[in-house]
């Protein structure tokens, strides 16, 4: 079985890359729940003798991603602004780093996590992200620069900033070096790659229909 954990699983172990053997105390109950799954994992596997992989995904975008859910991501939140001409709200100076990860990615961890039969492979945790990271101030530069090909208006957009949100993490990178060993997951698409895959479809979903206030 792979079931989903999350980068939140850090929580404030500051060090740089992540590393799965390495984290911290959790900083929000989103963050409390992951750690809750990976330990069921552990002890079911002990005790039940089942094969179980834990993904920890790192900011995870894509089309057909809903700006509009609980946790909401970033980037389909700030692209449905920008072409909307809705305030780009940003939370603390804009220098919070993130290891964005296109689903393609996610898609192909998932699929050798679930297939793998190596018995190294199994009952482990894994990131699953590019191993890289980019600003919140770096992130809305690209996709303003980005819509602005097509859009005039947003050439002129400036992030709105708010005060940094309890519970988030400052920075954030994976090493997915123990995924590239033992499952054999090489990431196809960086940031930039991710983003001229997932703009398009952005733009024709989010352009319209109700307003919602984005955040980031």
């Amino acid at each position: 079985m792979v079931y989903a954990s999350s980068s939140a699983v850090y929580g404030d172990h500051a060090g740089l890359p992540k590393v799965e053997d390495l984290v911290g105390r959790p900083l929000s109950p989103y963050a409390v729940s992951k750690c809750a799954n990976e330990l069921y994992a552990e002890a079911f596997g002990h005790c039940y003798a089942m094969e179980l992989v834990g993904l920890r995904y790192f900011n995870v975008f894509g089309p057909r991603q809903d700006p509009g859910g609980a946790y909401a991501a970033v980037i389909p939140c700030w692209v449905r602004a920008m072409l909307r001409g809705e305030p780009v709200f940003m939370n603390g100076d804009g220098e919070t780093t993130r290891d964005f990860c296109y689903v393609a990615n996610v898609v192909q961890a998932t699929l050798l996590a679930a297939t793998t039969d190596a018995p190294e492979a199994l009952n482990q945790v894994y990131n699953v992200a590019v191993g890289d990271r980019t600003s919140l101030n770096a992130l809305f530069q690209m996709l303003r620069d980005s819509l602005a090909e097509r859009f005039e208006h947003a050439r002129a957009i400036e992030p709105e900033h708010r005060d940094f949100r309890p519970g988030d993490v400052r920075h954030s990178q994976a090493d997915v070096s123990k995924a590239r060993r033992l499952l054999g997951y090489v990431p196809t698409h960086d940031l930039a790659a991710g983003l001229r895959e997932a703009l398009p479809w952005y733009v024709e979903h989010l352009a319209g229909g109700p307003q919602a206030p984005a955040r980031g």
